[in-house]
């Protein structure tokens, strides 16, 4: 692991619960009550500034235009740019499919993929 890899990992211990359950400090892991402050919109883009009151960590949540979705039909169109149509280019392609001499590593890989997909386009 590279140093700065250790110091994000060390800043934000709690970051993978954090993307699991937004309400939980990505820096101390308490599920008290976060502050959102600041929205800032640069085209597809969104960034808010987010604190925590019980650890004082401070980050931005970043978001990124992925799809845009039909308010009466539900009908998606995906950005292109992101990846997501890479995993559609594989789909398209077979490429995700499960095969008999697929390791269990890439089996999982492959499902993991497929389920991304499948909840980028689902309905809200």
């Amino acid at each position: 692991m590279t140093s700065k890899a250790t110091n994000v990992a060390t800043r934000f211990p709690h970051a993978a619960k954090y993307f699991a359950e937004s309400w939980v400090c990505p820096c101390c892991g308490q599920g008290d009550e976060l502050n959102a402050d600041v929205t800032l919109n640069y085209g597809t883009e969104v960034f808010e500034k987010v604190s925590c009151p019980k650890c004082f960590g401070e980050w931005k949540n970043e978001y990124r235009l992925h799809a845009i979705r039909h308010n009466e039909t539900g009908d998606v169109v995906l950005n292109p740019s992101q990846p997501l149509a890479a995993l559609q280019a594989l789909a398209a392609a077979s490429w995700l499919d499960e095969a008999p001499y697929d390791s269990d590593e890439l089996t999982a890989a492959k499902r993991q993929a497929r389920d991304a997909m499948a909840m980028a386009v689902r309905a809200s």
